[in-house]
């Protein structure tokens, strides 16, 4: 039997973080501007970012990384090796981060689980079994910027090999 996820409203509503009126009011505004209610809740200062990124964990059944948390940053203990898991290209241009890898599945916090794009991209670019776990952007934007102002080449987590784009003159 397929389990139903739970719409984003309904988990902060029941959470006691939104009323139904501010619920309501955000999804007008979503509606007309094609917002997502997530933007729309935070941009009228109704919930934080880190609000709808525990809410979206909890709607997709997904673990979620406070990396401002120093119990979780301890938890967590990305390093320069552990950040090194992914190649840099794929780091900078979908802000994600390697959290390490285990039983041959690497851990990538993201910060957004409705963006098939860039999970669809991971995976086929790693080419490896992956667990994704949920962050909040702001926090993953600051690591990411922190990490690369310190850290040279990325190597590939699950080839070993230096991760190259190749072009399609190479190929031919």
């Amino acid at each position: 039997m397929t389990q139903k996820h739970r719409k984003l409203g309904e988990i902060l509503r029941s959470t006691g973080q939104v009323t139904e009126n501010q619920l309501q009011e955000a999804l007008a505004i979503g509606g007309k501007q094609e917002l997502r209610l997530g933007e729309v809740l935070v941009g009228l200062g109704y919930v934080a970012d880190g609000d709808i990124a525990k809410a979206l964990a909890n709607q997709f059944g997904m673990e979620f990384v406070d990396l401002e948390n120093p119990a979780t940053i301890a938890a967590v203990a990305v390093d320069t090796d552990t950040f090194k898991l992914l190649p840099t290209e794929l780091v900078m241009q979908y802000r994600v981060v390697a959290l390490g890898k285990a039983n041959g599945r690497l851990k990538v916090l993201i910060h957004d689980p409705l963006d098939l794009n860039v999970i669809d991209a991971l995976r086929f670019r790693m080419n490896c079994p992956m667990d994704f776990i949920m962050g909040i952007r702001r926090q993953i934007d600051a690591f990411v910027r922190r990490a690369h102002a310190e850290i040279g080449d990325r190597h590939s987590a699950c080839t070993g090999r230096q991760a190259k784009i190749v072009s399609r003159a190479e190929v031919a």
